[in-house]
């Protein structure tokens, strides 16, 4: 994006901390946390753990909850952008190593792990949002101005260099479930908001040990060695803990009670085992040949029923099919790696759009479909659109860095999407397809031209009514585009559109046999018997009334009119007049030829009583018999 200059890594050690990047934490000596992002889907705001920096930062998101900028809007834990001075001593204002993030939408307020002061903190946004605010309530501390490790009901071991840092909230039952992972559990507080809980209060359950004032290590459905991460599903009542010492993911039931046992094991067969050495389908943790274990934060997709893992030892995400029904099942897809065999501790892969450095957490957007991963030692978030694998295509489109398909009568697009040409609301680049918009009629759509200069627009029809997103520089995606639009945009009000292919810088179609052409036009390639750039569909007309054009295409950045038959087709059958619907746009008398006016196109074939059979898009042909 613009707004970035290029400054990806900002940390104090190095030059100072800036709005434009982060510094999440990596070390090699085996002590861990977890980087904490959390989503907020109803003020549309992207929460991120600027750990090496004493901060969390606050970037804004679309309507639609999609990546808006690379700027954030606010940061937590220090006054300005600039500043990253923790300070030795703990107060309402700074954060000490910022870890696991919670946010709780139903009363507007962010949970943060600072874990370099053992403690939680509460920001209450109710009153608005400001660089630098006092957090209201802390908990792992009696006060905001103490900072104590503890083996308690009211304290915690989450030190800066203690594994475990995690955080989730359980909006149905307002518990905050917390990593406590220097003492090998897991800690439940009761977190209401309008009868509030004080500061300092006491956990409520336990999970990994019998009481509050033990700490031991076990490898047991009670157990639990250094959990490094917590994820809640209260759709299907379950909570996940990544317990990175037995290199595992167990699944317990909600609500909890203390020592509660799992049900279910992920990365292990049993749940009274603990080696994972080497990365493989059904294993998570660290192939270091000692299989000591790091397994990072959980994010859940209960729409699609899935689970995310951070698998920081392996360098990877996996993917795991739920509910659970046993223990060891096998993820059904990894991202970071090529297949499930590849990673490793040691093979850290810095910077590409398909790779990941010790990945420490991740979050999950359930509107959007899209997974956020704190790619830690690439000093990144990496946004993964994770959408359910879409139904077999009935029409393909794909020209330059950007593709379409119609499947199930719903449009999917990926690619490069500099100039929204995806239509999905943004200009994030995709990875894989997305579904566009939420109509379900889809029957034609046809995208850009080869030269990814000038794929930066596309066109479909959906219900009869012509739609273009994109690029609209050359007027080429309709005149309520503007300049360019990210999601579809309906092109007039006609609802009888059949046919369309768009170039890069034209667009045609057919409406009940009739041809019109826009955009550039700057050899007369939209024949309408002029070089003025059009941005409403024009009629193409040669002899009064023709009608019965049937196939398009477009050419090499320019787009095509067509030709005809002056003679209706020995199968035709009369074709409707367009009536009033013609007046909507102006009608052109375009000097009579023997050809039409193509520019720099190909050009097309009229034929009375038939309708779109076949799209030449560009150099790229697209055969697709559509119904009649």
């Amino acid at each position: 994006m613009a707004d970035n200059p290029g400054i990806y890594t900002k940390d104090c050690v190095n030059d100072g901390a800036s709005p434009y990047g982060f510094s999440p934490l990596v070390y090699w000596d085996f002590q861990f946390q977890d980087d904490g992002i959390a989503i907020d889907a109803t003020n549309h705001r992207l929460f991120v753990s600027d750990f090496d920096n004493g901060r969390v930062l606050v970037f804004p998101l679309t309507s639609g909850n999609l990546l808006s900028s690379k700027t954030p809007s606010y940061v937590l834990g220090q006054s300005n952008f600039t500043t990253c001075d923790v300070g030795s001593t703990p107060s309402a204002t700074n954060i000490n190593a910022p870890g696991g993030l919670a946010y709780d939408a139903t009363n507007n307020r962010l949970f943060v792990m600072d874990s370099g002061f053992s403690r939680v903190l509460e920001y209450d946004f109710a009153g608005g949002i400001s660089n630098g605010m006092a957090a209201s309530y802390v908990l792992g501390e009696s006060t905001l101005t103490i900072a104590a490790n503890g083996t308690t009901a009211q304290t915690l071991m989450v030190g800066e260099f203690e594994q475990g840092a995690d955080i989730a909230y359980d909006s149905a039952r307002t518990y905050l479930y917390v990593a406590d992972g220097g003492n090998s559990r897991v800690l439940a507080f009761n977190v209401p908001y309008s009868a509030h809980y004080t500061s300092g209060e006491s956990a409520t359950y336990v999970l990994g040990q019998s009481g509050f004032t033990t700490s031991t290590t076990a490898t047991t459905a009670t157990g639990l060695n250094d959990p490094m991460g917590v994820a809640i599903d209260t759709t299907n009542s379950k909570l996940y803990v990544s317990d990175g010492g037995n290199d595992r993911v167990l699944v317990y039931p909600t609500p909890v009670s203390t020592h509660e046992a799992a049900t279910y094991a992920l990365g292990q067969t049993s749940l009274t085992t603990a080696a994972s050495c080497g990365p493989t389908q059904s294993t998570v943790g660290l192939d270091d040949g000692t299989c000591s274990g790091v397994v990072g934060g959980l994010a859940v997709d209960p729409t699609n029923s899935r689970l995310f893992v951070a698998d920081w030892g392996n360098n990877r995400v996996l993917v795991f099919p739920t509910p659970l029904s046993s223990n060891g099942e096998s993820a059904t897809y990894v991202l970071g790696q090529a297949n499930f065999s590849a990673g490793g501790y040691f093979d850290v892969v810095g910077g590409g759009p398909s790779s990941l450095g010790q990945p420490t957490n991740v979050a999950y957007d359930s509107t959007n479909n899209q997974l956020y991963v704190m790619d830690a030692s690439n000093n990144r978030v990496m946004l993964f659109n994770t959408g359910p694998t879409a139904p077999t295509p009935t029409l393909i489109a794909q020209t330059g860095a950007d593709g379409c398909i119609i499947a199930s009568s719903k449009l999917y697009c990926t690619g490069w999407n500099a100039e929204g040409e995806d239509g999905d609301g943004s200009n994030v680049q995709n990875y894989i397809f997305q579904q566009v918009g939420s109509l379900t009629n889809w029957t034609a759509v046809s995208a850009g031209y080869l030269d990814y200069l000038d794929d930066r627009d596309a066109c479909g029809i959906a219900g009869g009514a012509l739609y273009c997103w994109g690029e609209s520089s050359y007027g080429e995606a309709g005149s309520a585009c503007g300049s360019d639009c990210q999601s579809p945009t309906q092109v007039g009000s006609l609802t009888t559109w059949t046919a369309v292919s768009t170039s890069g810088r034209d667009t045609c179609g057919l409406n009940n046999g009739y041809l019109y052409c826009w955009g550039n036009n700057e050899y007369g390639e939209d024949g309408v018997g002029n070089t003025t750039q059009q941005t409403t569909p024009q009629l193409v007309t040669y002899t009064t009334g023709l009608v019965g054009w049937w196939k398009l295409t477009d050419g090499s950045g320019t787009s095509a009119a067509g030709r005809h038959r002056q003679r209706p087709h020995r199968h035709a059958r009369k074709q409707p007049d367009l009536g009033d619907q013609r007046d909507q746009w102006r009608r052109p008398h375009p000097r009579l030829r023997k050809h039409p006016i193509c520019g720099r196109a190909r050009c097309g074939r009229a034929e009375t009583g038939q309708l779109l059979d076949h799209i030449d898009m560009g150099q790229f042909n697209l055969a697709s018999r559509l119904s009649r």
